[in-house]
């Protein structure tokens, strides 16, 4: 028994250190009150209570620089555990492109046909602090474009940014995926900044559980991606 540690009853220690403890698992019942269940979490007040509704959870993130990666692929992300999904991050090419963004199924299985729709409204201001507007409508394709304008390629100074929310992916409630949100990016040897909203859509169900990123006719240079689910 450890110097000061006391049997107060059968079965009962008093004034162990938990450092002491280096061995087996402690119930779930002694690290506080109520019920602890895959539901619950464990709060500061020492109370095992209904998980917390409407944060945003991760279910999958990736990243590197110095690539060539003709695609980026981001598998087993959606579910039907969440039914809105907020996807951010950003991609540097190694030419200048637009982006072509496809849903997956399984690990690795594109969903194609033409049944993706885009729309983008983007603005842009350059060196000049000349302003004008550039909009983006396709129908029919076999896959969603994003910075129409085309992304510079600039090194490491110039990337296309992105915050998307995705609705339904594994279009369990919906017929259809929907996507709305923002980006940023360059165009113009650096000169004109470009911020959009764009809305995007399917014609059909795709039941799709990954992403496909990638820049039209050139490779990846950097990026970093992230993807998480609304908790309800």
């Amino acid at each position: 028994i450890p110097s000061g540690v006391t049997l107060a009853n059968s079965g009962t220690v008093t004034g162990l250190p938990a450092s002491a403890i280096n061995s087996g698992t402690i119930a779930a019942a002694r690290l506080g009150s109520g019920t602890a269940s895959s539901s619950t979490v464990l709060y500061g007040d020492g109370t095992f209570k209904a998980e917390p509704s409407g944060n945003f959870v991760k279910t999958s993130s990736s990243g590197a620089t110095g690539q060539s990666a003709g695609n980026i692929d981001i598998t087993n992300c959606f579910s039907s555990t969440y039914q809105i999904y907020r996807v951010v991050g950003f991609m540097t090419p190694n030419a200048d492109a637009p982006v072509k963004l496809n849903l997956l199924t399984g690990t690795d299985t594109e969903v194609t046909g033409s049944d993706y729709v885009s729309t983008e409204r983007t603005t842009y201001i350059d060196n000049s602090n000349g302003q004008a507007q550039n909009n983006y409508g396709g129908s029919g394709e076999s896959y969603w474009r994003l910075g129409s304008a085309d992304t510079n390629a600039d090194n490491n100074s110039d990337a296309y940014c992105f915050d998307l929310l995705f609705f339904d992916p594994n279009t369990n409630s919906l017929s259809r995926t929907y996507v709305c949100g923002t980006e940023a990016y360059r165009n113009g040897g650096s000169g004109k900044l470009y911020s959009g909203y764009v809305a995007l859509g399917r014609n059909s169900s795709a039941d799709a559980t990954g992403l496909r990123w990638r820049f039209n006719g050139t490779t990846i240079r950097d990026y970093r991606l992230s993807v998480y689910g609304l908790a309800q």
